[in-house]
């Protein structure tokens, strides 16, 4: 399949994912609102989820490029006796890591909820320990996808949100309003289990005979990779912990929940452009370091960030602009009122920059094709740095609002350190190219800001014209970023990432 089908499909599949996490997050606000009891669940979360969205995206790349250059250099049926492998590894890994979760829960309660009252902490020992089970289903789903995608299926593993949010919502929806926290819990437990059912159809149609083995050589290379990422892991459920912390303590009920809402929605057009993108380049990546590519890489990489740059520029400044009116018409209905809005809305003000930098998945699948995953753990460190230091200085006059400008300013440093790592490893990328993409895009988005402002129709309205007028604007300013999304430039080029 093409580059552009298969960006097409998966840019479809995770579309269909946003829509039911939007979905699931509309469902939330209706039926519970923002209160304490939504705080005391949203932070049981918040650790299990952090470790499992960095199982989830950093899992399936490692495991994807070792199968890859074990298949290129010693065959098929090599790679799946290390699939085999992997699958149980991660099982009997992730099952480990579960009851540990579990043993320490009454302790992170008890970090997390430092400003809650001791019932509410000992309730959110209780949600977060049934919550550390999304740690087991994500370490043997992200096993799967990786070993899936290996074989070219790359639209049917971008449903795992999907799944993962329909089923999650489907379960808050079934149950009674009282029990709300508990089902909330509960949905995203089941939801994360819906994705090994997902999943196991696609890797066991596609499994060789010799794929039966508990050991193999390549699970050492595995181990090796994943020792940073699993630090990076567990340096994101520690910053997700310190940002609930801090939340905790500014005092108004809903806080915690303000902050969940916001990142729900600044997700969807990061899952929808900026994964789609990593997913997409990260096999010709994975190829072109198994040939010793450098300066193919280095084309690849650098057409990933000026993408990047060009969709993620509008989807910034649009989101800053409407975001009032956006969380009024996602999630004002229901338990969840006005207040509730304009606090929300203030966080997700906050998020809006890390659009300008989600350039970091081009650069994370580089690193991964490189078999190196050690700089991803550097960018990282470095990055919850500058947000606990912004954070620490901003959550006390801004609330938090600005708790979410610290991870936007966290993000754009960890994206800084990559490139340089990168250049290092490869070379430098075109990074003259990059910016001035940035420049002509800036003045596409600058003409769609001014629509979106000055005009006063349904927000939906103003989304669509805004989009309308950026579109034709980088018709003009940024035609060579748009041609390699286009059918007709695609044919004329090739289908193939440079």
């Amino acid at each position: 399949m093409s580059l552009r089908l298969s960006a097409a499909g998966v840019v479809l599949a995770r579309t269909l994912g946003i829509g039911a996490a939007v979905a699931w997050t509309i469902v939330t606000a209706q039926r519970l609102g923002s209160d304490r009891a939504t705080d005391v669940a949203f932070a049981a979360l918040v650790v299990p989820g952090a470790l499992m969205a960095a199982i989830s995206i950093y899992f399936p790349p490692v495991f994807l490029s070792i199968f890859k250059n074990l298949e290129v250099r010693q065959g098929e049926t090599e790679a799946w006796r290390f699939a085999g492998a992997a699958v149980r590894g991660a099982a009997l890994a992730g099952g480990a890591a579960t009851l540990l979760g579990m043993a320490v829960s009454p302790w992170l309660a008890s970090v997390i909820g430092e400003g809650f009252p001791p019932d509410d902490v000992r309730r959110m020992s209780g949600f977060m320990q049934g919550a550390f089970l999304i740690v087991f289903f994500a370490s043997v789903a992200a096993v799967l996808k990786g070993i899936v995608q290996a074989r070219g299926s790359l639209v049917v593993p971008s449903l795992d949100s999907f799944v993962t949010n329909a089923t999650a919502s489907a379960v808050l929806l079934a149950g009674p309003p009282e029990k709300g926290a508990f089902l909330l819990v509960g949905g995203m437990v089941a939801g994360h289990g819906a994705k090994i059912l997902l999943l196991a159809p696609g890797y066991f149609r596609r499994r060789r005979r010799g794929s039966g083995a508990w050991l193999h050589p390549g699970l050492k290379e595995a181990v090796g990779m994943l020792g940073p990422v699993l630090l990076g892991g567990l340096l994101a459920a520690a910053h997700a912990a310190v940002l609930r912390s801090f939340a905790s303590r500014i005092g108004a009920e809903g806080a915690v929940s303000y902050l969940t809402y916001a990142e729900r929605i600044v997700a969807a057009p990061i899952d929808v452009f900026a994964l789609s993108l990593g997913t997409v380049l990260l096999p010709g990546l994975a190829a072109g370091a198994a040939a010793g590519d450098r300066d193919g890489m280095r084309r690849t990489v650098a057409k990933g960030l000026r993408l990047s740059v060009l969709l993620g520029l509008p989807a910034a400044v649009g989101l800053a602009l409407v975001a009032e009116p956006l969380v009024a018409l996602l999630l004002e209905r229901g338990r969840f009122g006005g207040g509730d809005t304009a606090e929300t809305a203030r966080a997700l003000r906050g998020y809006a920059p890390v659009l300008l930098f989600a350039g970091y998945t081009v650069l994370h699948q580089a690193f991964y094709a490189l078999r190196r995953t050690g700089p991803i753990l550097a960018s990282g460190m470095v990055g919850v740095g500058v947000t606990i230091g912004v954070a620490a200085a901003l959550s006390g006059p801004l609330g938090v609002a600005g708790l979410t400008l610290a991870v936007s300013a966290g993000t754009a440093a960890s994206e800084a350190v990559l490139v340089g790592l990168l250049a290092r490893a490869i070379g430098r990328p075109d990074l003259g190219g990059v910016f001035g993409c940035a420049l002509r895009a800036s003045l596409a988005a600058g003409g769609m800001a001014f629509v979106v402002w000055s005009w006063t129709p349904h927000v939906l309205l103003r989304v669509v014209a805004g989009g309308a007028v950026f579109a034709a604007l980088a018709g003009v300013f940024c035609r060579e970023e748009l041609g390699w999304l286009l059918p007709r430039r695609r044919r004329a080029e090739g289908d193939q990432p440079e």
